[in-house]
């Protein structure tokens, strides 16, 4: 609920001065004004400083490109967090907007003059206001006003109030309900509000940038949920005028009534020293010292189980390392990483370039490996659609972000559609009037007849969460049946022919197809985990790939399809061919095959032994994913139980780690899957195919493969180097306190700045290395793609990534440096750029040079979680055997005689109310 015109003091109150005037305090304020003036200069003297403002909309525009742009929590898709500063070179980037945050706002300023911070109930008011407006349905209903935008809405309640801090708030409201142009044309209202009190507190226009940005940086995540719902307004509440610049003239109007309230609680006589002058007397830079940014895990969010790696500082040590192991690991031999030529395989495996695939696609291959080939293809497989599901939920968008596409992919129930709409309804509608009857007091109480249910659900979250994920899903199949699916084709067969051409050429697979390819997209399954969405296939929007997959099957198998490709793109494949949809789960290792009942009887006998060979490298990667959970580590022997584990991970609501998602990317390898089959990259490679000897001169390919790896696979590394070295700024905090608001975004607590980035628990184990790209192609057609790519080209030249070209025909190594490309050496450049001694990251000893091995503790992290695990048991043990003896002590001494009649099943009732909330808690 919005609440409204609630009052909050800033703490500490400062004692006044009984021997200094007011007036002559502020000569003395202003007085040390000479001092300050050399920092101010060093700031100014930037190359990318703010030119003149002109009109102050464009400024706050100008001033939105660094504010965080992450979409809502549905559209979590990971990216760069300094994308608009991709231009500059990494490292001065990583330097300016460090800069850009050391200049102070004029809220802290005053703080810097008074120890009251006038920020910190403007903050909770405007957190207030901006939860309500921007709500998508979590609250029970939707304000009023929101159809006329921010500043209107923050007017049109602000009279209701009575806080005297905000005298000022409620006499510009007034003015703004007198003056307000409901047609739409308001700016210049706002515009002239901004102005105005940029000038009350004395800022030149040639700090107006500054000023707007410092200012809206106290608030950044909020505000850049604004622009973000400005330029994406399918992501803004129904009927909602979203617009940045009203966010930061209502920040600003609060700004002012706090600081004039501090001026009245100084006693000082603004009408002698305008607050403006006194302002002007206080540095725009934070001083040396006063400010830092912070490098690993901070104390608010601090992780136990963090590796000693997470610094900045080691961050040039680690990238070495990384390159030095991955370039060795990858055969130097030319005639390993020819296109295939041997016999027609038994099974070819298509997934997403997901570095979670890579372990799945060698487990693939690792009893087989002349009989399956896998290939890693963007996981929206080249088909861009809408897809309309048909459970009910939204049409939603399954490609990369930014894409429009206007073909809508819809499924239908075929079977069961009556009695399964009726079941889900049901089902909704008992979901709401339980949640209703918790909110009235009647209901409340009529829902204590139902504790012993309510009990036996607390009592299996804390200690059996699989067996009541097991009874709900068996009640909810009473309900609603399994319904089965069909969907429809939304393109024409020479549509269909051309997208399908385009990714087999790519990989190099267009003339050489085996009797079955599984096409298998990838998704993720968790409960109460806010950050669902950046766990899926951030090719198809963060969402799930499988649709995508079932899709390209379908199409794949129309003779009329297959006809075209034939006849417009020399794409034969063979009649024996069948295509076979599917969908990973990568929390729970399990795959789903689609439309199985299509295929035809002849193959029943190879797509079972498919299915077989998958559920076995399923299990063998559940196995290995395992080794990495330390609670599992030691107990886990077996994919059978280790496929049980990471179920229950999937659903366990007390569960903060569902999966380690994309900890320890570190590198891209894209070309032919000879290059690094057989061995273990450890999960941290995305693995794009490329065939080089099926592309032209200018790199056509190419470009199709390399475009979308250099944007969505920097964007995942970026987004994890940044929440890993730079929490504070760009990263979301530990997951514990951590709570929803308006459906849209998450708070550290119940109040303050919406966090972007990523959790604690999702960056924890993760090495903050950037991107190294191998590619395996020609220097000259890599050069080609990125001179017609000018977005890839500055990834590369300004070093966001780390880029390596592999001469397909000689297999050299070439490195990237400065737009030259450099030889390398792997047995003597690499290892002149390391220093074994000072590196700990736990490289996989398959991808390590023997003579290395002594160099590092691969098992050192493992110890150091051994160790946290065996504590955390032993106090988890304690807590409990003290609950128990604390009831059971008092119980046996006393019995009924030092209680109440009820006491002794008062205190068993507590105890057994307070066990599973433990365990729920480990």
């Amino acid at each position: 609920m919005l609440r409204l015109a609630t009052q909050r003091h800033a703490t500490p109150i400062l004692c006044r001065s009984k021997t200094a005037s007011p007036r002559h305090r502020l000569r003395a304020t202003i007085s040390k004004s000479s001092s300050w003036n050399g920092a101010r200069r060093q700031f100014c003297s930037h190359p990318l400083q703010s030119k003149p403002p002109g009109r102050i909309g464009a400024i706050v525009d100008q001033v939105a490109d660094l504010l965080p742009h992450q979409g809502i929590l549905e559209n979590f898709v990971h990216h760069n967090p300094l994308e608009p500063l991709e231009p500059m070179r990494f490292p001065e980037a990583v330097s300016y907007m460090h800069q850009l945050e050391s200049y102070m706002s004029p809220g802290e300023r005053l703080f810097m003059l008074t120890k009251l911070d006038p920020r910190k109930r403007v903050n909770e008011a405007l957190v207030d206001l901006t939860s309500a407006f921007l709500d998508r349905g979590s609250a029970k209903w939707a304000p009023a006003h929101r159809e006329h935008g921010f500043l209107y809405f923050f007017a049109s309640l602000e009279g209701l109030g009575l806080a005297p801090w905000r005298k000022h708030a409620r006499i510009t409201a007034e003015r703004i309900l007198k003056d307000f142009d409901t047609t739409g044309k308001d700016q210049d209202l706002a515009e002239v509000i901004l102005t105005e009190h940029l000038e009350w507190m004395g800022i030149s226009q040639e700090e107006w940038t500054h000023a707007i940005r410092s200012t809206m940086f106290d608030l950044k995540g909020w505000a850049g949920m604004f622009r973000r719902m400005e330029t994406h307004p399918a992501e803004a509440p129904t009927n909602t005028k979203v617009r940045l610049l009203d966010f930061c003239v209502v920040q600003f109007i609060l700004m002012r009534s706090s600081m004039e309230a501090i001026a009245r609680h100084q006693d000082w006589d603004l009408e002698a020293f305008s607050l403006a002058a006194l302002l002007n007397a206080v540095p725009r830079v934070r001083p040396t010292g006063a400010h830092h940014h912070h490098h690993g895990p901070l104390p608010w969010h601090t992780s136990a189980i963090a590796t000693v790696d997470q610094t900045a500082e080691r961050r040039e040590l680690l990238e070495a390392e990384v390159e030095h192991s991955l370039l060795r690991a990858i055969s130097n031999d030319p005639h390993s990483g020819e296109s295939a030529t041997q016999s027609r395989p038994k099974m070819q495996v298509f997934t997403c370039i997901d570095d979670r695939e890579c372990s799945f696609r060698r487990h693939m291959e690792e009893d087989h490996p002349r009989e399956i080939e896998t290939f890693g293809v963007a996981g929206f497989f080249g088909i861009p659609v809408r897809y309309q599901p048909a459970d009910g939920r939204d049409q939603m968008i399954l490609a990369p972000e930014g894409q429009n596409p206007t073909a809508v992919l819809s499924e239908d129930i075929v079977d069961h559609k009556a009695s399964f709409k009726r079941g889900r309804r049901w089902i909704a509608q008992i979901s709401r009037l339980w949640e209703s009857a918790a909110f009235t007091p009647i209901g409340s109480i009529g829902l204590t007849s139902l504790f012993p249910i309510t009990l036996t659900r607390l009592a299996l979250m804390g200690f059996a969460p699989s067996l009541k994920h097991t009874v709900k899903d068996w009640f909810k199949a009473k309900i609603v049946p399994k319904a089965h699916t069909e969907i429809q084709v939304p393109f024409t067969p020479e549509q269909s022919a051309s997208m399908l051409a385009r990714t087999f050429k790519d990989v190099g697979t267009h003339k050489r197809f085996a009797p079955v390819v599984i096409v298998i997209g990838h998704g993720a399954s968790s409960v109460n985990n806010p950050f669902q969405a950046a766990y899926n296939c951030g090719a198809c929007g963060g969402r799930e790939g499988g649709p995508n997959a079932r899709l390209l099957a379908r199409m794949a198998n129309d003779p009329a399809v297959r006809q075209c490709l034939a006849q417009n793109h020399d794409v034969i494949i063979p009649e024996d061919t069948v295509f076979v949809g599917a969908m990973h789960n990568t929390t729970t290792d399990t795959v789903e095959f689609f439309d199985l009942e299509k295929m035809p009887a002849s193959h029943k006998e190879r797509l079972d032994e498919a299915r077989n060979l998958v559920q076995q490298a399923t299990g063998r990667n559940a196995l290995e994913r395992v080794d990495r959970f330390l609670l599992a580590r030691n107990r886990v022997r077996t994919p059978e139980q280790a496929l049980a584990h990471v179920r229950t991970r999937a659903i366990d609501p007390a569960e903060v780690r569902p999966e380690l998602n994309h900890a320890t990317n570190g590198a891209v390898v894209l070309g032919r899957r000879n290059l690094t089959k057989g061995r273990s990259l450890d999960r941290r490679a995305f693995l794009p195919s490329y065939d080089p000897f099926n592309d032209d001169d200018i790199g056509t390919n190419l470009e199709h493969v390399l475009g979308p790896a250099l944007v969505v696979c920097s964007g995942i590394n970026l987004e994890y180097l940044f929440s890993t070295i730079e929490a504070d700024s760009h990263g979301a905090g530990t997951k514990a306190p951590l709570n929803i608001v308006g459906n849209i975004g998450v708070l550290q607590g119940t109040t303050g700045d919406l966090r972007p980035g990523l959790p604690t628990q999702m960056t924890e184990m993760h090495l903050p290395v950037r991107a190294l790209f191998v590619v395996d192609a020609p220097v000259a057609r890599v050069e080609a793609v990125l001179s017609r790519r000018p977005e890839l080209k500055r990834l590369v030249r300004n070093d966001w990534v780390r880029f390596v070209v592999r001469d397909p025909t000689t297999g050299a190594f070439f490195k990237q440096v400065n737009g030259e490309y450099v030889p390398v050496d792997t047995d003597e450049d690499l290892a002149a750029e390391v220093k074994p001694q000072d590196v700990t990251v736990p490289v996989p000893p398959a991808a390590l040079p023997q003579h290395h091995h002594h160099h590092h503790d691969v098992f050192h992290h493992h110890v150091h979680g051994d160790l946290i695990v065996q504590k955390e048991t032993r106090i988890y043990w304690a807590s409990t055997i003290g609950m128990i003896l604390s009831a059971a002590v008092p119980i046996f001494l006393h019995g009924a005689t030092a209680m109440n009649p009820y006491g002794t099943a008062i205190a068993i009732a507590g105890t057994l109310l307070a066990l599973p909330v433990l365990a729920f808690t480990k």
